[in-house]
């Protein structure tokens, strides 16, 4: 995410030598072995559907950093091509992306991840043509099973399972990213589904300018006052993301922005510095990295404007 984020101030010779950088730290840590051309966490991960020790890839962290070192350069045609091997090998069931290789569960946003980075690398020269069709053909299904999964307000359940039919903020906003990312490289018709879950995101998922964790956020205990790094800086990316898709009003990304800056340790006023501060908070994984994305996200699109 890091290096992808830099990318888009490739212009500043800094920016640029910070994303190569970070592009070639990335690249360096694909596995070999029985899980080549993947990404994994370095330690142990428990979800409410499952585990996963830090020996084993997952969806997430492949798609994060293949896209950093697409985005920088930093792949060797042999690790492109690992790549797509081991993704439609380890993570492809036949009909859908999975979480991890030992993970049947359909969770959309991994799917859907899947799906936009195997259209990536479905496009690329440096990619045979046999294996190009391949991921064609598996990000096309990828799509199909999650869009036929919204439901008829426009939403996505974070998983195909029991117990994993909530909807929240960054994971609906994931969605629909890489469904606009995935459609856009298949040439794919996706339309009703994006405007039904943009108008979804949009309305249900925050309260005016603030981002909510979940829809219908204060209906469950606990959740009316959560705040989450992530999610607020996913809502920020969106915000700028829908006013360029006319979804919402010019200058929403503005109101989000200042709705939640204060949330970020090193954003806030001195003041409001006094508080005490979540480890996740400080996360570079899971609160620095996701605001850098969606500040440099938010610079691209204005300045193509």
């Amino acid at each position: 995410m890091g290096a992808t984020a830099c990318s888009r101030l490739g212009t500043s010779p800094a920016w640029r030598a910070r994303a190569e950088r970070l592009g070639r730290v990335t690249a360096a840590e694909q596995l070999s072995g029985r899980y080549a051309g993947l990404w994994r966490y370095e330690f142990d991960v428990q979800t409410r559907w499952g585990y996963y020790p830090a020996s084993m890839p997952n969806i997430v962290a492949t798609t994060f950093c293949a896209d950093g070192c697409l985005d920088t350069g930093a792949l060797s045609e042999h690790g492109v091509e690992s790549l797509a091997t081991g993704l439609l090998e380890q993570l492809f069931t036949g009909r859908y992306f999975a979480y991890t290789p030992v993970t049947g569960t359909l969770i959309h946003n991994a799917n859907l991840m899947g799906a936009a980075l195997a259209a990536r690398l479905a496009g690329r020269i440096d990619v045979p043509r046999p294996l190009a069709s391949r991921l064609r053909d598996a990000a096309c299904a990828s799509v199909s099973a999650s869009i036929a999964a919204q439901r008829s307000d426009g939403s996505w359940p974070y998983g195909d399972a029991s117990g994993l039919g909530w909807v929240d903020g960054f994971h609906t906003g994931y969605v629909l990213l890489r469904l606009e990312s995935a459609a856009a490289e298949l040439g794919l018709d996706v339309d009703a589904a994006m405007s039904a879950g943009a108008r979804f995101y949009f309305t249900s998922l925050f309260d005016g300018a603030v981002p909510r964790y979940y829809a219908g956020q204060g209906s469950r205990r606990g959740t009316a006052a959560r705040r989450d790094p992530n999610n607020d800086a996913t809502a920020l990316r969106m915000a700028a993301w829908g006013e360029d898709r006319g979804h919402v009003p010019p200058g929403f990304a503005d109101d989000v922005w200042a709705a939640v800056t204060g949330h970020f340790p090193d954003c806030a006023p001195p003041a409001s510095r006094r508080r005490r501060v979540r480890p996740i908070d400080r996360s570079p994984r899971w609160a620095t990295a996701p605001l850098l994305d969606a500040l440099t996200a938010v610079y691209a699109i204005r300045s193509e404007e």
